[in-house]
């Protein structure tokens, strides 16, 4: 498993404004076999609504399959630090098990 910080909207979906929603982070867990694709995503619409997020972060959208259906989470990094964490995660379990 690897653990991201998925941005999700506070309060749910709403009829807010886009200019009053706010967002906040939380710590998941991800079993790497699920992911489908890793691509990059917008940072624009979570400037500035993110607490103690700095505003040059770089977000990105996993893709996980969940059998008949998928599901899409915006996460806190770009896709080539989401491919380290799951390259330093194998590595690990190839030392596991030939150790």
């Amino acid at each position: 498993m690897i653990k991201v910080q998925e941005v999700f909207r506070e309060g749910g979906f709403s009829r807010t404004s886009e200019r009053k929603m706010k967002f906040k982070t939380r710590d998941v867990l991800i079993n790497p076999e699920h992911i489908i694709c890793i691509r990059p995503s917008s940072g624009a619409l979570y400037e500035g609504k993110i607490d103690g997020i700095s505003n040059n972060s770089s977000f990105c959208t996993i893709s996980l399959n969940r059998g008949q259906s998928g599901l899409d989470i915006v996460v806190v990094g770009n896709a080539i630090e989401i491919q380290e964490k799951l390259t330093l995660l194998r590595s690990k379990e190839r030392n596991l098990l030939h150790g």
